[in-house]
């Protein structure tokens, strides 16, 4: 009769080696259920914070930030959604030319950030600004992408929630067509629902994916409707506690397993800028906190389209809404 003995000492080893080679991926995987993570920045129109895009040192100053922030997160394989309004797009078209594609491989900074770094470009739109005397639109962010050699994303990169009429987020059920010309644009993905100035706490913190049945009755899902929500959590949070208490309550069972929980975080690109080098240590310090979330299993990078595919696939796309206060 043959017998096999199993060495506890092999076994364990070979346990390692599986581990260290990713055979088995991350063996502390919290409950098959982590957080899937995504950073975002913004700029803006205002003259009274974003003016200084209109000149070339000012634009170059505010590149130079962008740049070396977009690459830090690089280094730490985190996933980053851009999301511009018009006045630094038309900065690139003006000013990303000659010895200043050095630093970006030849292209304009658009292009690096999405063909180089492999980041999710998504228009964002206040829906405020003119351009040759015309308030534009989304549609009118997007078809500037496009003119800088970037084909942007599905995603609208904010919103004003109900009641609010001005941003109707029902509108982007339907294409939008540009005001400056014909070209249209059909968004998908909503992220970012927010009150006026983000005031009195009125945002919308959920972490999750759904599809938002109408205007009165945003949280809800109906999975009939076309566009889908990706919530953003407590995304001003640079603490993480916010995130660490989400975990916690997935690894200790106090939430449902099996679906998919979301977080963002905001880089306020002209904060990031005049913060000089304490704002952008603070920030790499942030991203090496989440990095090694990461590799403890707790969370996922993934962008905002990226994570969209992940609830269709791997979640069945189904609806879930986690809030929690910040």
């Amino acid at each position: 009769m043959l017998f096999i003995v199993f060495s506890p000492y092999i076994l364990l080893n070979q346990v390692a080696l599986n581990y260290l080679s990713g055979k088995w991926g991350n063996l502390n995987l919290t409950k098959e259920c982590p957080v899937y993570v995504t950073i975002i920045s913004h700029n803006e129109e205002r003259t009274s914070r974003f003016g200084r895009l209109d000149y070339e040192e000012g634009y170059l100053e505010f590149r130079n930030s962008l740049l070396r922030f977009a690459n830090m997160l690089k280094k730490h394989e985190a996933k980053y959604n851009w999301q511009s309004e018009m006045r630094f797009l038309r900065s690139v078209e003006k000013f990303d030319k000659g010895t200043v594609l050095e630093s970006t491989n030849g292209k304009n900074i658009v292009r690096y950030l999405k063909e180089d770094l492999g980041f999710e470009v998504d228009p964002h739109c206040h829906e405020v600004g003119y351009v040759d005397g015309e308030i534009y639109n989304y549609a009118d962010i997007a078809y500037m992408m496009e003119r800088l050699g970037v084909i942007p994303s599905k995603v609208v990169g904010g919103f004003l929630l109900p009641p609010e009429n001005r941003h109707n987020w029902k509108k982007f059920r339907q294409p939008i067509t540009a005001v400056l010309n014909d070209y249209v644009w059909k968004p998908e993905i909503l992220w970012g629902g927010a009150a006026p100035g983000h005031r009195d706490n009125k945002d919308d913190f959920s972490s999750g994916i759904w599809r938002p049945k109408d205007k009165h009755h945003f949280s809800e899902h109906d999975e009939n409707a076309n566009l889908i929500y990706v919530g953003t959590g407590c995304l001003f949070d640079k603490t993480l506690r916010w995130l660490d208490n989400l975990v916690s309550k997935i690894k200790d069972d106090l939430l449902p397993a099996n679906r998919i929980y979301t977080a963002s975080f905001i880089m306020i690109e002209d904060h990031l800028l005049n913060g000089g080098e304490e704002s952008f240590c603070e920030w790499e310090s942030i991203i090496s906190k989440l990095s090694r979330k990461v590799h403890e299993g707790d969370i996922v990078w993934s962008g905002l389209s990226e994570v969209v595919e992940i609830w269709k696939k791997k979640f069945g796309a189904e609806p879930n809404r986690y809030l929690d206060k910040c």
